[in-house]
């Protein structure tokens, strides 16, 4: 009879304890029943003492799952912890690819800054997430962004020695030179009639860039818009004809 008694304590004792625990513990635990069954939109977006949302738990272990689960629920895919630092930081840091793509392909900004200005694509750089440094840059993370200590993710890559970062990155960039070359060549052979020194072969190369930068799989040029309205009016000006 005692020992009955004392088992049906220990379920009760339990029993609190399940339904005193917040969404972020169960998010933490891994308890995605619980996540599921207790889950409201008064609760989804609820933090803890470090301002972690279940969200950033989830991208924390890389439980996609659950991932999808609470953004289908309506969770807020961008809150801030207390470094400021989104679930895709998260992600990022620790180095969990499919939580890193589930995140962007719903909308997550690839060019969020934390406290210290750092974007994800710097959160790659520091802790070599060659792979997921390539995915951010397909999702137009823009490495022109400078960090509070004065670095580009570029910058920073070049000073901790991140070679297949570097190296990637200088590949892009020569084959966007050649591709901008080869738009040139053949914008001008619709004007054969254009001299060397024509100031309409400098718009065509400049027309090259912005057709470029339209057809690039990430953003390496963050001022498209503003050499696009330096064209317009330099075209004007020469009243050249492109084509």
């Amino acid at each position: 009879m005692k020992i009955i008694k004392n088992n049906l304590i220990l379920i009760l004792f339990f029993s609190n304890m399940c339904l005193s625990m917040t969404l972020p513990e169960a998010a933490e635990e891994g308890n995605f029943e619980y996540v599921k069954n207790n889950l409201t939109k008064n609760n989804i977006n609820e933090s803890d003492s470090v301002n972690w949302t279940p969200l950033h738990t989830a991208s924390y272990k890389g439980d996609t799952t659950l991932i999808e689960y609470l953004l289908d629920s309506g969770a807020d895919i961008e809150p801030l912890d207390i470094d400021n630092q989104t679930p895709l930081h998260i992600a990022v840091y620790e180095g969990k690819y499919n939580a890193a793509s589930i995140l962007l392909s719903r909308g997550a900004n690839p060019n969020a800054q934390d406290r210290q200005q750092l974007t994800p694509l710097h959160h790659a750089v520091l802790m070599n997430r060659f792979e997921i440094f390539r995915l951010l840059l397909l999702y137009k993370s823009n490495q022109h962004i400078v960090s509070e200590k004065g670095y580009t993710a570029l910058q920073m890559a070049e000073q901790m020695k991140r070679h297949d970062i570097i190296t990637f990155v200088n590949n892009i960039l020569s084959q966007e030179e050649y591709a901008k070359k080869q738009i040139t060549t053949l914008l001008l052979s619709q004007r054969p009639d254009l001299e060397s020194n024509s100031p309409a072969k400098t718009i065509t190369y400049e027309v090259a860039e912005i057709i470029f930068d339209y057809l690039r799989p990430a953003e390496l040029s963050p001022d498209v818009l503003h050499r696009k309205n330096q064209l317009q009016k330099r075209t004007s000006k020469h009243k050249c004809v492109i084509m």
